[in-house]
């Protein structure tokens, strides 16, 4: 223990102890102001388990030798000190040991936590969205990968086109019907595709849209798992509809944003502009939509209600945005961006966020405003190296 760290124990002890005098006070006082975890760290040894159990055995205590803690001189003056005196000079003594004991384990394991955090802000620094890449898979069965630095791909009857015209692949056209494709985005990645018929769609990370090279009959269908935004050209004669599992949206020509995972309970289309009329596919329940509303799918129900679109949307302008959404909503969308898993040893926080934040940025900062709230976590791996983020029932050293 260094001098600066041996005077504070001391001044723990005068405190304990009843004894400290007005100068050391200030001394105390102006080290325990410095900082939050100095006033933990004198509180863990006030408190401490050991250090009561000593004080507290005071007819128990074995008076030590003379020689094995003073010298001659020392040992003539304590003989002429009454017993029940030398005593408690021995409790103190003692209690000096054992605070000063304490406080070097104690200001140890806090220089330990402080390497722990340390290696925690570093492995979090280090999670970034993954680079992993979008693809097409064609009705044959082929796999293409997609590169992330074109802007989007183009569909056409005759082939697939990156947005500046580099092909990227022929499309074995049917005589009989169309052919039909899926593009996938993973975790951590968004894609942009536009239709034959020119409609605009940004597919959001974890998903899936399936669609054919060319729309025949008088429809134009998709299939979605996951997110997208759509803008959708205008054609009165053949309506757009894009079916999920549990609902089915159907629009001549609007804007408008389906969120609609399959690990979610709640479906959400939320209306940018025009006009769209959203389904429940068990119930046959539906709702028509008006600019700013969103349609909410669960189980047999379908509710309307108004809402920011700013908030709903923000994934496709590259943030994340808390506004208004659930905990549990909140971190499903980290979760399919960041690539860990959540798992809750309490239940889950009914905390309503605020603010938003980058989705280029590292886990740490976006993490930030779970210390803001109060809520307590710590990042893992499980066995087959999957990153997990843990909210626990207890403080964690959290970054």
């Amino acid at each position: 223990m260094n001098d600066k760290a041996a005077e504070i124990a001391r001044l723990l002890l005068d405190k304990q102890s009843n004894s400290l005098s007005d100068a050391d006070s200030e001394i105390l006082n102006t080290w325990l102001n410095q900082s939050e975890a100095n006033r933990q760290l004198a509180s863990s040894v006030a408190e401490s388990d050991y250090l009561l159990q000593q004080l507290q055995a005071y007819d128990s205590i074995i008076i030590p030798s003379h020689e094995t803690i003073t010298g001659h001189e020392d040992r003539q003056e304590l003989r002429s000190i009454p017993r029940s005196s030398r005593i408690r000079i021995w409790i103190r003594y003692a209690a000096a040991i054992i605070i000063l004991s304490a406080f070097s384990l104690l200001l140890w394991k806090r220089t330990e936590t402080s390497s722990i955090v340390s290696e925690k802000y570093a492995e979090i620094d280090n999670i970034y969205p993954t680079q992993s890449k979008a693809t097409i898979t064609l009705e044959d069965g082929r796999t293409l990968l997609l590169d992330q630095e074109e802007s989007a791909i183009v569909i056409d009857q005759r082939k697939i086109a990156y947005a500046d015209g580099s092909p990227l692949v022929d499309v074995e056209k049917s005589k009989n019907r169309s052919t039909w494709m899926t593009l996938a985005t993973p975790i951590g990645s968004t894609y942009h595709i536009i239709l034959s018929d020119g409609t605009k769609v940004w597919l959001n990370a974890s998903s899936s849209l399936r669609y054919p090279d060319h729309f025949e009959g008088n429809q134009r269908l998709v299939e979605l798992s996951g997110e997208a935004y759509f803008e959708v050209s205008k054609d009165p004669n053949k309506p757009f509809k894009v079916r999920s599992s549990r609902q089915e949206i159907q629009v001549l020509g609007t804007q408008f944003n389906v969120a609609a995972y399959a690990d979610e309970q709640v479906w959400r289309t939320t209306l940018v502009e025009g006009s769209v009329k959203v389904s429940n596919s068990r119930s046959g329940r539906q709702q028509t939509l008006s600019p700013s509303q969103q349609a909410v799918v669960k189980n047999d129900e379908i509710i309307r209600q108004q809402v920011d679109v700013d908030t709903e949307i923000s994934w496709k302008s590259g943030k994340f945005s808390f506004d208004n959404k659930s905990f549990d909503q909140i971190m499903k969308e980290m979760g399919r961006w960041y690539g860990f898993e959540v798992i809750y040893e309490t239940e889950k926080p009914q905390n309503r966020m605020m603010g938003d934040a980058f989705r280029t940025d590292n886990l740490r900062a976006v993490l930030r405003f779970l210390n803001n709230s109060g809520i307590h976590y710590r990042m893992e791996k499980s066995d087959s190296g999957k990153q997990r983020l843990v909210i626990s029932k207890r403080k964690e050293v959290t970054p």
